[in-house]
């Protein structure tokens, strides 16, 4: 499958691959009852596009444990929509939902991946 940047993602297909590294991995949690809301992520790729990547709580439990942040993953078959967030970790249009069928390859850290592990906006 091709692999596509962060930029290029958008809503009119579902048949992505990006390869990222997770620079953000944090829990949102209702503040009322404590209970897990959705795993959230900031994603940057190879040419320092970076995107929010949202996993809900029904998808949570599956993916959780192979999540780390500081970590580079091949993800494909993502669903993309259109960020109507109030509150956004990045400034982009667009966000990365996972999907029950969504594929999570943890790649080597290595010199064939050039992947920044942080990007500051100011």
């Amino acid at each position: 499958m091709e692999e596509f940047v962060l930029k290029s993602v958008n809503p009119n297909q579902m048949k992505w691959c990006v390869i990222v590294r997770i620079i953000r991995l944090w829990e949102s949690r209702n503040t009322r009852t404590g209970e897990t809301i959705s795993l959230d992520m900031i994603l940057l790729d190879r040419e320092e596009s970076q995107m929010h990547a949202v996993i809900w709580k029904r998808q949570a439990e599956r993916f959780r444990d192979n999540l780390r942040e500081g970590t580079v993953y091949k993800i494909t078959n993502f669903k993309v929509i259109e960020s109507k967030e109030k509150y956004k970790p990045v400034d982009e249009q667009y966000i990365i939902n996972f999907l029950p069928n969504t594929s999570l390859v943890e790649l080597p850290d290595d010199s064939s991946i050039s992947i920044a592990h942080h990007k500051f906006c100011f």
